[in-house]
């Protein structure tokens, strides 16, 4: 072989092995493109979701009370949002209520028109501090209680009250009740010698409710002419 021709042969070598270095290097190029455009879309995708996202949170109509968090319509929602929410909620009943699951509910700050309290068999309502009546307290089929001296507590049990009798001493706080009926009769609640509570009757009947606290010795006086209805010291419970 002649000096020429392996000279052509290596040049053509030469030539090829710098075709192929381009190449590569021609491929590299394309393959840094392609990632930067794949980049590039990603960022833009990206930034016009969350962008989306802003401008929904931003237009939505806040429809729950602070500090619940209102989602917008077809809108992700965060579980640190949501769970928040049931949060709020759940300390809200606790603190109003009481405990989640129990049957018992407790209303240290209640505030409303109404409150019906019912116990099946011997339930006991409780109160646990001052129960403030501003009208009037309904004692059932026994009248009326407009005024009373201290705590208001649940009625306990009950025993009989002699009309002209003599002076009993009382073993608890209680209400002395009488109900009656006449024309022009006076009954009167003594409690130590001097006159606690009476009732005026100018006809038909009238109840005499008077408070006695225990340790003090009570009697109850009529005028004549009273028919009696019933009478009972009712105890307070507890």
């Amino acid at each position: 072989m002649s000096n020429e021709f392996q000279q052509r042969i290596e040049a053509l070598e030469h030539a090829l092995d710098q075709e192929r270095s381009a190449r590569r290097a021609t491929e590299a190029k394309l393959r840094r493109w392609a990632l930067r455009a794949v980049i590039a879309t990603s960022v833009v995708v990206g930034g016009g979701l969350l962008g989306r996202i802003g401008i929904a949170h931003a237009a939505c109509t806040a429809t729950l009370p602070a500090p619940l968090t209102t989602f917008c319509p077809n809108e992700p929602a965060r579980a640190a949002s949501v769970n928040a929410n049931f949060q709020t909620i759940a300390s809200n009943i606790v603190n109003k209520i009481g405990a989640l699951g129990s049957t018992d509910a407790t209303m240290p700050r209640a505030v409303t028109t109404s409150i019906v309290a019912t116990s099946s068999g011997a339930g006991t309502v409780t109160v646990g501090s001052n129960l403030t009546v501003t009208g009037s307290a309904s004692l059932g089929g026994v009248g009326t209680l407009t005024t009373m001296i201290g705590q208001v507590k649940m009625l306990g049990t009950s025993s009989s009250v002699a009309v002209g009798g003599s002076a009993v001493v009382a073993a608890s706080d209680g209400l002395v009740i009488v109900a009656y009926s006449g024309t022009g009769t006076q009954m009167n609640l003594v409690v130590g010698g001097a006159v606690r509570s009476a009732t005026y009757c100018a006809g038909g009947t009238n109840t005499l409710v008077g408070f006695v606290r225990k340790g003090e010795s009570y009697n109850v006086t009529a005028s004549a002419g009273y028919a009696l209805q019933g009478s009972s010291f009712v105890a307070f419970g507890t």
